[in-house]
């Protein structure tokens, strides 16, 4: 498959639903420095729809962190957004939501104070990981817990 802006052959990312195929480099535009557009691929489809304007907040973010983010979930179609029990109208299938990676206590305050300071206003906190999205169709300043 190629890129439909510059013909390359590398890894090609579909990212709005024209089905638009651009490589990583031409869809980074917005340069990216923590995340590799690979990292948020749908694990059924293989799929990028992921909003830019989230993913700069979320590189920011990271910066702000200072440690990984390890991304468990970014965007899903409809059908693994099923598959995986996720809610319906979840803002994973718009590309405005991932699930980031944290195991302990430390982690999950770095995170969770990197994501607040970069202004996100949605976040759910799991054992393991903090779901993190923006949104803006549902409501805002809210945290849960989940399980």
């Amino acid at each position: 498959m190629r890129c439909d802006q510059c013909r390359c052959e590398t890894f090609v990312i579909h990212i709005n639903d024209n089905h638009d195929k651009l490589c990583e480099d031409c869809y980074n535009g917005m340069k990216l420095k923590y995340f590799q557009l690979k990292e948020f691929a749908c694990k059924c489809c293989g799929e990028v729809k992921m909003d830019k304007e989230f993913l700069q907040r979320l590189d920011s973010a990271r910066a702000r962190a200072g440690i990984p983010f390890k991304i468990n979930s970014g965007y899903r179609c409809p059908k693994h957004n099923q598959e995986v029990g996720g809610n319906p109208n979840s803002a994973h299938m718009s590309g405005l939501a991932a699930d980031i990676e944290a195991k302990t206590s430390r982690q999950r305050f770095i995170v969770d104070d990197a994501l607040h300071a970069e202004g996100f206003k949605r976040m759910g906190e799991y054992s393991t990981f903090i779901h993190v999205d923006a949104d803006n169709a549902k409501p805002q300043m809210v945290k849960w817990r989940g399980v």
